[in-house]
């Protein structure tokens, strides 16, 4: 059989599989809105500040909680306030509460790590709004939240006082992060899952119709937009004047000067996680369930780790460690020089969202809703919120 045929033939597979993929993801939301009870959804990554730790759990409330201890300090929105929101439109097509109108889902579902500056904290919802709260209480910032036209599933970009992320109602949005207001909005193609890169001057993120946009950060314009194999839910990553991106085929790294392919790297499955590059090495998870160590100039493997689930979140190296969640309810720590594993923890919930590392502990959050801190060296689990009840 022709060459050109068989890679033809497998690169057809690999789109189907992404573009089912996606329907499924789409499909698999709706029905979980549908009648019963609240259901749980989102996957936000956490965030620590001195000894807070702050994240949007899947019962669509952000939490305050002590590092140390894993002792609440606040939540968002309290109690009475999440019973008393009216529901809002649906944002996917008739059954799901945009506004969150039950107990329990109270911002309709978390996807965007909280973003702290100061005394601010900045997370997206499904809902539509972006919201900016007091970090040391939680009360709300802003005279309202911002509301855009649809779900926010991109994470947020903070630079030089500007929030940057796209939206399903296929818009890019810059919003001023003191005041709420917009600056402006572009308008792509279709969904955009991938959080906004801004660098020299530029936005850069991909988008669910297969493309990679580059706008300018102050206006908005466009400058120029690259077609991409298949969709482009990762963050683009910039390192010495190259733009490295996944999408549902391969990873790719760009000559920004010229946007010309450097190399591109293929995998089984598709890269939803965001490339990371520290010292000439590219560390990237796929939904093939494998943590790959590329060559940041070449794109040469250096190694690989099948974690035994998917992985859609980004890669935390730190001290020459690797750290990732996975699809298989496990949280790894690999050695960043040879991807051998250094220890291994089994959670309760799969493990969507990108890590948090500090010092000494390792913190995630699971579907099922919890957000663990480990221990860096061990993996033990130290506490995990809410507690475990006997």
């Amino acid at each position: 059989m022709d060459n050109s045929y068989q890679t033809q033939s497998r690169l057809s597979v690999r789109r189907l599989r992404g573009g089912l993929l996606v329907v499924g993801l789409v499909l698999l939301t709706l029905a979980s809105q549908c009648g019963g009870p609240p259901a749980r959804f989102g996957w936000a990554g956490p965030n620590q500040v001195t000894n807070t730790v702050y994240c949007g759990l899947t019962d669509g409330k952000v939490y305050a909680v002590d590092a140390a201890t894993g002792a609440q300090l606040w939540v968002y929105p309290p109690p009475e306030e999440a019973e008393a929101q009216p529901a809002a439109p649906s944002l996917l097509g008739g059954c799901m509460p945009g506004g969150g109108g039950a107990s329990g889902s109270a911002l309709g579902g978390i996807y965007t790590t909280p973003i702290i500056q100061g005394s601010l904290l900045y997370v997206g919802a499904y809902n539509g709004k972006l919201y900016a709260l007091n970090t040391e209480d939680g009360a709300l910032v802003w005279s309202q939240p911002f509301t855009a036209g649809g779900a926010i599933i991109s994470g947020l970009r903070l630079h030089q006082g500007v929030l940057y992320f796209g939206c399903n109602d296929h818009k890019l949005y810059a919003v001023d992060a003191d005041s709420g207001a917009k600056r402006w909005e572009f308008t792509a193609g279709q969904e955009i899952w991938s959080t906004p890169t801004v660098y020299e001057g530029t936005v850069y993120f991909g988008c669910n119709d297969h493309k990679l946009y580059a706008v300018d950060a102050a206006t908005g314009s466009q400058q120029w937009v690259y077609d991409a194999q298949g969709v482009v839910a990762s963050s683009p990553t910039i390192v010495e004047g190259r733009l490295y991106f996944g999408d549902l085929h391969q990873i790719t790294a760009l000559n920004l000067s010229d946007r010309s392919v450097a190399w591109a790297f293929s995998a089984e499955n598709w890269f939803w996680a965001d490339p990371t590059i520290v010292d000439g090495t590219m560390y990237v998870g796929s939904l093939d369930n494998r943590v790959y160590a590329l060559n940041a100039a070449t794109g040469e493997m250096a190694w690989q780790y099948d974690t035994g689930g998917q992985i859609r979140a980004a890669v935390i190296i730190q001290d020459g460690v690797a750290y990732v969640g996975s699809e298989s309810q496990k949280i790894l720590a690999l050695n960043a020089s040879d991807g051998s594993l250094r220890w291994e923890r089994e959670v309760t919930g799969k493990v969507f969202a990108t890590l948090f590392v500090s010092t000494d502990q390792v913190y995630a959050s699971t579907l099922d809703g919890l957000l663990y801190a480990l221990d860096i060296n061990s993996g033990a689990v130290r506490w995990q919120f809410p507690p475990q009840t006997p």
